[in-house]
């Protein structure tokens, strides 16, 4: 599609830092049919075809009712070529059937995933759960012990979460850290624990915007990820392959908010995939939502 949607979201950006109200002008937006040899077929059903035909019902709403950020994200979405799995909205449902998209669901989701141990998540939360209710001291205690009996712990983040617990305060503090307070000293060694490889992948706080994103926009400014993690490659960091957002612990029930960042990662991510398709990569790129709790 062309840039005339995207352009426009982030002119509305721009005057609003919260992101976009509504989506209304989409006058010249249309989705039409390409060739059928590269589309997205499973079984006799070309799932292409059906998106397209998605995009053009989201156009239409947006001209008579008005896209809003917290009850329509999918149809958002799709107006930039982006489809959510997981979830669906009733005008996907209506357009694809539950069963269809429950099977997109499965074809497209990554064939490794990276879990964490169920027996060591349940220690974890125990050790948690212990910081929150009685006290910091204590908490690490335990996990000392546990990482004492249990070397899979270790293997599981444990030593992360441990330097973690030892970064918190005796007793809760009445007044929220800020953002970047959060960041630095709470989120990046965990990020940079799960993330972080020196000779493979590289974690970054960035305070400007993707060249990917720079590359698709040619006016006007960029939006910036608070987070991302990059490919290591000839001694140079040359692609994206995670982006996320940050919010802190106030905003974790702010659904406009939290709709606002998916929406923006969304964006961010097939800016990175088209960047990379344009230069002939093969890449996958996925979408991390860290909320501070």
């Amino acid at each position: 599609m062309d840039n005339s949607f995207r352009e426009k979201e982030n002119e509305d950006e721009d005057e609003d830092e919260d992101g976009v109200i509504i989506i209304n002008d989409v006058d010249e937006l249309c989705f039409k049919d390409g060739d059928p040899e590269n589309d997205l077929k499973i079984g006799d059903t070309n799932v292409s075809q059906l998106f397209r035909k998605y995009q053009n019902e989201s156009v239409k709403i947006a001209k008579t009712e008005g896209l809003f950020v917290e009850s329509n994200v999918h149809e958002i979405l799709s107006l930039s070529s982006i489809f959510l799995p997981g979830s669906h909205s009733n005008t996907m449902i209506s357009i694809f059937g539950s069963p269809l998209l429950n099977e997109i669901h499965q074809q497209i989701a990554p064939a490794q995933q990276i879990e964490l141990c169920s027996e060591c998540e349940t220690k974890f939360r125990k050790v948690i759960k212990q910081a929150t209710k009685e006290s910091r001291h204590k908490a690490i205690k335990l996990l000392l012990a546990e990482l004492s009996n249990d070397e899979t712990l270790d293997e599981n983040l444990g030593s992360v979460i441990l330097k973690g617990l030892e970064m918190l305060p005796s007793d809760k503090l009445r007044n929220e850290p800020s953002e970047i307070t959060l960041i630095t000293n709470y989120l990046d060694y965990i990020m940079k624990g799960t993330f972080h490889d020196a000779d493979k992948h590289i974690v970054q706080w960035p305070n400007t915007a993707l060249n990917e994103s720079k590359a698709r926009k040619f006016r006007g400014r960029t939006k910036q990820p608070d987070f991302v993690v990059l490919i290591v490659h000839q001694f140079q960091t040359v692609a994206n392959i995670f982006i996320g957002e940050v919010s802190p612990p106030s905003q974790k029930t702010n659904v406009y908010k939290n709709c606002c960042d998916l929406i923006r990662l969304g964006v961010f991510m097939k800016d990175c995939m088209d960047f990379a398709i344009e230069k002939g990569a093969d890449i996958n790129v996925n979408v991390l939502v860290s909320k501070i709790i």
